[in-house]
């Protein structure tokens, strides 16, 4: 019998083969309920079929001696639920239980997880690797310095010098500084220690600089009157004698050459050379010694501990300079002022020197002792760095400041020129800090011939804040070059033939 020309709806519709157990036209079977494609919060019901209408069995062919056996039932005939897994009546889509679906979820946001955390770990360590070649962390170091706001530096240089003769010569010198660099100045300290050659140790000096924006510069000497004292009664006198002795001795000889008329005249003039001086010229060596070291006194006593300034505008303007025509030294004083603002505007160009760099990496890095790293120079890219020097906006910048044009090609370094002064350079070591970025924190130079030995110790540091304050009482350099000039004018003019 066919069904669809009773009216009887297929179940199924994408069932393609008959049903030989579909029901008849007065047994239209459906479920009590559909399940819908959502995910059910908790287990759902059992979905029971109605009781069907029983289906009469099939009347045997009339020409068959044995009833025929019907094909064996589909695993889900008719297409009901099955109770233990849910399906959507509409699509056949066979719908997870609540929990499988969450454990499933889960899984795969683990796997997502672990997939990510794989990515980003074996980049982190790729970047770690790149950026803590040697040459990438030079490139971030000197990035980081020229754009550097605020830079502090503190250290000591010592330098020793072998005692060449019997005479008394200065044999040590050590410099412990303190350096901090802000956007308003720079200040400097420096205590120098001078040792002699028999072992004496001079008072120390205290040096301080003060470096404003605008470029006025303050500097202060404390222990300078105790460092002349101690050292005029020594070294200094015996210095100055001797040069006044043969300042004397050369005058001298010019005064007896203007009045000599053989030859032998003239050699008994040059003989003063191997001789004493006079007891008459001895004595008046003396008193001008004397003289000059009173004079130096009356200069240098006023200026320990105080604040001398100076200033460009101070300095042209002053009665020295006044054989100078006045548009030059309005020149000189523009020129200056231009050129601490470009030096105050230096971060501006950090970017350009940093490319110019990255271009000629001169700087080469072998990993030492002590999270340190020799530092040597290529001579070849060190000389294509210089030559490119003159090509950038910093030094276009500048020229222009002196009215001035810098060629691109002004210089013509040549890679043996500078191997010839790398080969007279210290040996340089260098400490940085920082992961992905890095900034210099310490610098250590050494170097010994027969002539001296040389060693600095430095370390720098990036304050957060750091404010350079002007002193508020101050002396103009100008008068104190006024008063050492007229020293030299009057032991010049001094005459004891």
């Amino acid at each position: 019998m066919d069904n669809q020309s009773n009216g009887a709806a297929p179940i199924n519709s994408n069932t393609s083969t008959p049903n030989p157990l579909q029901p008849s036209t007065s047994a239209t079977l459906e479920p009590t309920s559909t399940p819908t494609t959502s995910v059910p919060t908790t287990a759902p019901e059992p979905i029971m079929p109605t009781e069907p209408t029983p289906v009469p069995a099939p009347t045997a062919p009339a020409s068959a001696s044995t009833p025929a056996t019907p094909p064996a039932p589909t695993q889900n005939p008719g297409n009901f639920t099955n109770p233990a897994t849910p399906t959507n009546t509409a699509t056949g889509d066979v719908i997870l239980e609540a929990g499988k679906k969450k454990r499933k979820k889960g899984l795969i946001a683990a796997l997502i997880i672990i997939l990510v955390l794989a990515l980003c770990g074996s980049g982190v360590v790729a970047a770690y690797i790149i950026a803590n070649q040697p040459q990438n962390i030079a490139m971030s170091a000197i990035g980081n310095l020229l754009s550097a706001k605020k830079v502090g530096v503190n250290g000591k240089i010592s330098l020793s010098i072998p005692a060449s003769s019997n005479t008394i010569s200065l044999s040590s010198a050590d410099i412990n500084f303190n350096e901090q660099v802000s956007d308003s100045g720079n200040t400097t300290s420096a205590r120098l220690e001078l040792g002699l050659s028999n072992g004496t140790k001079l008072p120390t000096i205290d040096i301080l600089q003060v470096m404003m924006s605008d470029g006025i510069i303050y500097l202060k000497v404390d222990g300078i009157k105790d460092f002349y004292d101690d050292y005029f009664q020594g070294q200094a006198r015996d210095t100055l004698v001797y040069a006044l002795g043969y300042q004397y001795k050369n005058q001298y000889v010019n005064e007896c050459l203007n009045i000599a008329t053989t030859t032998q005249e003239s050699d008994q003039c040059y003989a003063i050379y191997d001789n004493d001086l006079s007891p008459q010229l001895q004595a008046s060596l003396n008193s001008a010694v004397d003289n000059i070291s009173a004079q130096i006194n009356n200069i240098i006593e006023p200026l320990d501990g105080q604040w001398v300034k100076v200033a460009i505008n101070d300095i042209m303007d002053h009665k020295l300079l006044s054989s100078f025509a006045s548009s030059a030294r309005q020149q000189i004083t523009e020129s200056y002022n231009c050129t601490v603002d470009k030096v105050n505007h230096f971060t501006n160009y950090s970017g350009e020197l940093s490319t110019l760099y990255s271009q000629n990496p001169f700087i080469t890095m072998t990993p030492a002792q002590d999270s340190f790293y020799d530092i040597s120079l290529d001579a070849a890219k060190t000389a294509g760095f210089i030559n490119s020097v003159p090509s950038t906006q910093l030094v276009s910048d500048v020229a222009t400041c002196f009215n001035a044009t810098i060629s691109s090609a002004s210089l013509n370094v040549t890679t043996d020129q500078v191997q010839s002064i790398i080969n007279y350079l210290p040996k340089v070591s260098a400490k940085f800090d920082g992961v992905f970025s890095h900034r210099l924190t310490d610098l250590k130079i050494n170097q010994e011939n027969s002539s001296y030995k040389l060693n600095a110790d430095l370390k720098f540091s990036y304050p957060d804040n750091s404010t350079v304050t002007a002193p508020t009482d101050s002396r103009p350099v100008m008068e104190v070059v006024e008063e050492v000039v007229n020293l030299v004018n009057s032991t010049q003019s001094t005459s004891t033939i």
